[in-house]
């Protein structure tokens, strides 16, 4: 939340649009073939699913957080 919190105040007056994630199941889909990659274990779909469940709760807490604190006085919108 703090990573989110400092970009949106940081970066508000150049950006009115913000998109916190485009496809979590992509995202989370192309480590699958590379276990060097995060979070560099092989779990299959239980790994799978954690992955796509986080990418979620991340997109969900930046969107609350910028509606609660920042749309009213910045006037942007975020997807």
């Amino acid at each position: 939340m703090l990573a989110s919190n400092n970009v949106i105040n940081t970066k508000s007056v150049q950006v009115k649009w913000w998109i916190t994630l485009f496809d979590p199941d992509s995202t989370a889909k192309s480590y699958i073939p590379s276990w060097n990659k995060a979070p560099g274990v092989n779990s299959s779909h239980v790994g799978l699913y954690l992955a796509i469940h986080t990418l979620i709760q991340s997109h969900s807490r930046a969107y609350h957080l910028y509606s609660s604190e920042f749309r009213d006085t910045q006037k942007g919108k975020i997807s």
